[in-house]
């Protein structure tokens, strides 16, 4: 996996969780920008909190993360305005 590919990701402002898949089947998603990249080694936090140490000639790709209990933004509520009498 390209370095730079992980950086990309890192730099989108605001910045937008995604997940790194893993060539043993494994997935990590990434859920806070602050990172840890060497070419030997990328230091991450994951959406546990946890932080993972991860080869990068072990990560295979790199997708968006799309939260599925956090549905889209609900329109806004109308409110009633009372008369003035």
């Amino acid at each position: 996996m390209e370095l730079g590919e992980i950086r990309r990701h890192l730099s989108v402002r605001p910045f937008k969780p995604f997940i790194i898949h893993m060539d043993n089947g494994k997935t990590h998603i990434i859920t806070h920008p602050e990172i840890i990249i060497t070419e030997t080694i990328v230091v991450a936090v994951d959406e546990d909190g946890d932080a993972v140490y991860l080869a990068p000639e072990a990560i295979s790709a790199i997708s968006r993360y799309k939260n599925p209990t956090k549905p889209g933004r609900l329109p806004a509520r109308r409110t009633r305005t009372k008369k003035a009498s």
